[in-house]
């Protein structure tokens, strides 16, 4: 219920989030989930949802980095990694993304893929 709260106060006063808000779906876990088609594609890399409308100041941008930058007025470089703490990466729910390393975002990836790979042995 905080999410939805969150992202319906943030659609009121953001006229961006507002757009977004209408392609959103909550997951149980509180991810703001846009469409996305696959996790991952044929090589396994991460896929996330792009957003491409000029009126929102978004040319093909990844839609976590551009809640991050229109909600924080975060700037964000090449460089700057952003975790999905959910692990989902359809998901661009503010509390669920954190400012990371390279390294940190690696290692939690992998501690993940590790818990997911236990949890499938076990049934």
């Amino acid at each position: 219920e905080v999410s939805a709260t969150l992202l319906d106060i943030l659609s009121k006063s953001q006229p961006a989030i507002g757009y977004l808000a209408t392609r959103i779906t909550l997951s149980e876990l509180g991810c703001w989930n846009l469409p996305l088609k696959a996790e991952y594609d044929e090589k396994n890399r991460a896929r996330y949802p792009q957003i491409s409308k000029s009126t929102l100041g978004a040319k093909n941008e990844l839609a976590h980095r551009f809640v991050m930058r229109t909600c924080l007025g975060a700037t964000l470089g090449r460089l700057d990694f952003i975790d999905h703490v959910c692990r989902s990466h359809a998901c661009c729910n503010l509390t669920h993304l954190d400012f990371a390393t390279p390294r940190a975002n690696l290692m939690r990836s992998l501690i993940h893929q590790r818990s997911v790979r236990k949890q499938e042995r076990l049934f």
